[in-house]
């Protein structure tokens, strides 16, 4: 089998030990309908989901003006290898003292090897 670019990555381009958080809502502040969709507002708490090693960049140049005529807030690109698990616009990466939002995932080759993820810094 021949090695297509996605396979060539260097595992060691992936320096950052990241934290993937999935959002759990309180189930007593689901509006009181029961059908939930309260939001982050409505109370709950992020959890740690996995620890993942992933490459972090800052949006510049170019891409930066690309990205800015489909979404003006991403500010970074997160890459990965591919996960088993659910990672959505519902997560958010931590790394360090910074917090990533999720806009969207991208599955870099259509092969499920790699993972690049759009997200911008959480403003507190």
């Amino acid at each position: 089998m021949a090695l297509t670019a996605a396979h060539k990555k260097s595992t060691g381009q992936f320096d950052c030990l990241v934290t993937l958080q999935h959002y759990v809502p309180d189930e007593s502040t689901d509006g009181g309908d029961g059908l939930g969709g309260g939001g982050t507002s409505s109370g709950g708490q992020w959890e740690d989901t996995a620890e993942l090693w992933a490459k972090i960049r800052t949006i510049k140049g170019y891409e930066r003006l690309k990205l800015d005529a489909q979404d003006s807030r991403v500010d970074s690109i997160i890459e990965m290898r591919y996960q088993d698990f659910e990672i959505n616009a519902e997560s958010r990466i931590l790394f360090k003292d910074r917090k990533y939002n999720i806009h969207y995932v991208i599955d870099a080759d259509e092969q499920d090897y790699f993972f690049e993820i759009a997200a911008s810094h959480e403003v507190l």
